[in-house]
């Protein structure tokens, strides 16, 4: 009798664990991480979180070994978090750098976002991490598109960066 009640004990542990990873998971659109606060690179983690805190939180906990994509459906699965409009992923690793990208194609504050990548950089005993968005366009085009819709909420218009293919990239740090 004894063994048959710490079964229906553990049964209803596992239940209640499994229960709960069902209420904390999320469906996610991926073009609703990025406000004010992401391309601020403002207090991401302060209360309310910028939505973008969720994937780096993710990355930061489950890993790139978790990362299950599905291309035909542009969903990516990490942690307990479903992420729709991701069109591919792909990891490197460098002597001090790890990086995570996500292609993506949304439309986002009047700009077209191709791109999230998420960075630890490692040098000795320190370690930052940062986070950047690739719009297309040029960084006058697309500061232009920003300012439209995000007017004066947005305060780092010289953040912008060209890169190489001609976009426009948006680098944050930040810390935890």
């Amino acid at each position: 009798m004894k063994q048959f009640q710490n079964i229906n004990k553990i049964s209803l542990l596992i239940v209640g664990l499994i229960s709960t990873q069902l209420v904390n998971a999320q469906n996610i659109h991926i073009d609703t991480l990025i406000d004010t606060k992401a391309i601020n690179c403002d207090a991401i983690f302060q209360h309310p979180e910028s939505k973008i805190a969720v994937l780096l939180q993710d990355f930061s906990r489950d890993g790139q070994k978790n990362v299950k994509l599905n291309k035909s459906k542009q969903t990516m699965i990490i942690g307990n978090n479903t992420y729709y409009g991701v069109q591919g992923y792909r990891y490197y690793k460098t002597a001090h750098t790890e990086q995570d990208d996500l292609a993506v194609d949304r439309h986002v504050f009047g700009s077209q976002l191709i791109k999230i990548a998420l960075q630890k950089h490692k040098s000795g005993k320190t370690q930052s991490n940062g986070y950047y968005f690739v719009f297309k366009g040029t960084p006058t085009t697309v500061l232009y598109h920003l300012r439209k819709v995000v007017g004066d909420n947005w305060n780092i218009e010289n953040a912008l960066d060209e890169t190489p293919q001609g976009n426009s990239k948006l680098s944050c740090g930040y810390t935890r």
